[in-house]
């Protein structure tokens, strides 16, 4: 006999999985800072647009998901660190039942870290303070012993580079809740949620053509023009 109990039970229950399927991962970005050539660009004090070299476009601030791309062409050793704080699910679940993973392997003149935003008042995390010395320590600071339940998670990536005269680096950032088919990333994932996130990067160096020297991809349209017309004039 199906009793008065047994639907509110069952009620209950499709209740509790229609919640569970409408559950969407929310990311918050809390805090972000950049040091560029040893400078820091915070966001206590400065807007993305501030950050010089960084195109913000398709990165939303909110969220702290999408792509960075940061630019610049003057010769010489450059550092560039691009430093992310953010929440999973906080409102579901608070912020310090979180964990980091790193995968893959560091490629040459890059860094990185996993810790502690340095809020702690009893061992605090040393990221931000790496971040504006502008030398992260390539670690996962992460106190699994001490906090088996999570703690507060924040990332890091970092690039240190050479440009001779003539040349431009672009470095391209990517924060996703897709993990990279593969390559160097790192993971942030709330324990209780399951939701996760995932930082990487990449940098790329290519010569810049003088001023007024066409690049590549225009000699080969200037190309295919004058033998458009050459074609023409041929047949009249």
């Amino acid at each position: 006999m199906f009793t008065r109990s047994a639907a509110v039970l069952l009620v209950g229950l499709l209740g509790s999985v229609a919640a569970a399927q409408l559950h969407a991962t929310e990311i918050t970005l809390e805090e972000w800072t950049f040091n560029v050539d040893g400078t820091a660009y915070d966001s206590f004090t400065n807007a993305l647009g501030d950050v010089p070299g960084l195109d913000s476009s398709g990165f939303d601030d909110v969220t702290g998901l999408g792509s960075l791309v940061f630019k610049t062409s003057t010769a010489g050793s450059h550092t560039f660190i691009a430093f992310l704080d953010q929440d999973i699910d906080y409102a579901l679940n608070g912020y310090d039942n979180e964990n980091g993973a790193v995968t893959g392997t560091l490629p040459a003149g890059e860094s990185f870290e996993i810790d502690e935003p340095g809020f702690r008042s009893v061992d605090p995390g040393d990221i931000y303070d790496n971040v504006f010395a502008g030398a992260l320590d390539n670690t996962n600071a992460l106190d699994t012993t001490s906090y088996p339940n999570g703690e507060d998670v924040s990332m890091a990536l970092g690039f240190d580079f050479t440009l001779l005269p003539a040349e431009m680096a672009t470095i391209g950032l990517t924060v996703s809740e897709t993990a990279p088919a593969g390559g160097f990333y790192l993971t942030q994932v709330d324990k209780d949620s399951g939701g996760a996130i995932y930082y990487s990067g990449n940098i790329a160096i290519a010569a810049t053509p003088p001023a007024g020297v066409p690049l590549p991809g225009t000699l080969l349209l200037m190309g295919a023009g004058l033998a458009g017309i050459g074609a023409g004039r041929r047949v009249k």
